[in-house]
């Protein structure tokens, strides 16, 4: 019953995320993980939710006596200054950066973007029952490290792909739910939700783009100078002409006065769908139009009719016309939000940090050894560019 009740304020909760900076728009920061909207911040609701989602000792499901009837340790190989703990039903799982716990560790993670040349890696002493993880959130386009150290010695993988051969637990930027379900197994700690779809009526600009970088790969240049004759686009960055200030200035910006969010990937690999997609347009109630994997990629994990593929369109000149349509016509714009009526999008965080339901689906994995076969991975073609990236 108390579950019950735990599940169903959340449900009556609107609650928004936090980006990685803690960049916040309209709502009260209760802890790093989660923000409410400044009605549900009662004491009483908000000592509970930071119980449900302290990033210090986090209890997912289960609050019988503080009991646990499995303990797991997970030691991040090349990571600092982690150290946290996560309770997942019957499952305490610590994860830690200390090097002194290796040997004692049920997993080790090696991060294959902070992988430097292992020199003293303890191959010889790896003890038969720990399981090695090869973790990789990015596509290795202009880093490709020398894995051969760990050839042979990985027993799973976790990634960006969903491709069993590539991930045997995917690590997702975001996800689409179906209400009223449970947003995973791990209902009483609530993933980061997008807020409530804010009406566009008063919207009057078109098109923005957040730009990080100061060079572009071509084709996204040319795209961009195609549209710019046709209808406003607006770029921002430091190496832009506009400036919108810190994050949390821009992102509102973007909710309150734009319809279209230029959501393309830095490269465009195979099922590769970052935060600028789930995070920067559909967080902020804005069509992305989308650039990176293929249109299948997208329908197979993001919400139903809630983006604008840039293949679609023969030229420019016809994308600028559909845009215009939907700019002019505000029902046809809003049945890019329809979706938002039967189902939410939860929100996943990147490293060092993750998830919280990562690191709960990692731990219930490794209690469980017969959900995922432990493997011995050759490294030299696990991960190959030319079958997993086109250009850009």
């Amino acid at each position: 019953m108390r579950d019950l009740q735990l599940f169903n304020l959340y449900h009556n909760l609107q609650v928004s995320n936090v980006e990685d900076h803690g960049y916040i728009t309209g709502s009260s920061v209760i802890n790093d993980d989660l923000i409410v909207n400044e009605q549900y911040t009662s004491r009483s609701k908000k000592k509970l939710l930071y119980h449900l989602t302290s990033t210090d000792e986090v209890n997912i499901t289960d609050y019988k006596d503080g009991r646990h009837g499995n303990s797991l340790l997970l030691f991040l190989w090349n990571t600092n200054n982690i150290n946290k703990t996560v309770v997942c039903g019957q499952i305490k799982c610590t994860i830690t950066s200390d090097r002194s716990s290796m040997s004692r560790a049920n997993a080790v993670i090696f991060n294959v973007h902070h992988l430097t040349p292992i020199i003293d890696l303890p191959k010889d002493n790896k003890p038969p029952t720990q399981v090695w993880i090869l973790l990789l959130l990015h596509p290795l386009v202009d880093f490709r490290p020398d894995l051969s150290p760990l050839s042979g010695l990985i027993n799973w993988t976790s990634t960006y792909s969903d491709d069993r051969e590539l991930s045997d637990l995917p690590i997702r930027y975001g996800m689409y739910h179906i209400k009223p379900q449970p947003v995973n197994k791990w209902p009483l700690s609530p993933p980061e939700i997008i807020a409530p779809y804010t009406p566009s009526s008063h919207k009057r600009r078109m098109v923005a783009w957040f730009v990080p970088e100061c060079r572009l790969p071509l084709s996204q240049t040319r795209i961009v100078e195609q549209l710019q004759r046709r209808i406003p686009v607006d770029l921002y960055g430091p190496c832009r002409r506009l400036d919108c200030g810190d994050k949390g200035r821009c992102f509102d910006m973007l909710r309150k006065h734009y319809k279209f969010y230029l959501a393309f990937e830095k490269v465009s690999c195979r099922q590769y769908i970052t935060d600028q997609f789930w995070y920067v347009a559909l967080q902020h109630d804005v069509i992305p139009i989308v650039m990176g994997p293929s249109r299948l990629d997208y329908e197979k994990v993001a919400p139903p009719h809630s983006f604008i593929h840039i293949n679609d369109f023969p030229s420019a000149d016809d994308l600028s016309r559909y845009l215009q349509k939907l700019s002019e016509d505000n029902v046809l714009y809003e049945t890019y939000f329809k979706w938002k009526e039967n189902g939410f999008v939860s929100l996943r965080k990147p490293w060092p940090v993750l998830s919280q339901i990562y690191w709960c689906d990692l731990c219930s994995v490794l209690s469980d050894r017969n959900k995922i076969s432990k493997r011995h991975l050759t490294l030299d073609k696990w991960w190959d560019y030319e079958s997993q990236c086109g250009i850009v």
